[in-house]
């Protein structure tokens, strides 16, 4: 087991406490306000690092194609983010992370159709049994 495999599993138990405490906090807040927090803290905890790091250099060095790319994805996080806070709120931490989980199907035929990445049969596998998991804890969770 490597570094990325001790950080993947390190954050997935983050997240997990995450969630948690972000439905306790979404039940006195919307979920807008909490998004904003988020990442007011995140710039301003992030800036420095950004900053010093030649951050505005690194992305300006990048092809056309891979600054779009990273527009998109800050796009795309925004509608996530503020998506799984208002799941979090509407349905609970719980059942909101249940639906949530699917998430690496997704990531699997969106890198195949996008970007032409191989699968292996052990990913097809797991990401069958991702999605059955899932099932069985939506219908009967």
């Amino acid at each position: 087991m490597d570094r990325g495999h001790f950080f993947a599993i390190g954050v997935a138990v983050i997240w997990g406490l995450i969630y948690a405490i972000d439905g306790k906090i979404l039940t006195k807040i919307a979920p807008g306000h909490l998004i904003f927090v988020h990442s007011f803290l995140v710039a301003l905890l992030t800036a420095p690092f950004f900053l010093c790091t030649d951050g505005i250099k690194a992305i300006r060095s990048l092809d056309h194609a891979t600054q779009l790319l990273t527009g998109a994805t800050v796009l795309l996080a925004i509608v996530a983010n503020m998506g799984i806070l208002i799941a979090i709120q509407r349905l609970g931490p719980s059942m909101a992370s249940s639906f949530e989980i699917s998430y690496p199907f997704f990531v699997i035929l969106f890198s195949m159709f996008l970007f032409g990445e191989r699968l292996s049969i052990p990913v097809v596998i797991g990401g069958v049994f991702i999605c059955i998991g899932s099932l069985i804890i939506i219908r009967y969770g």
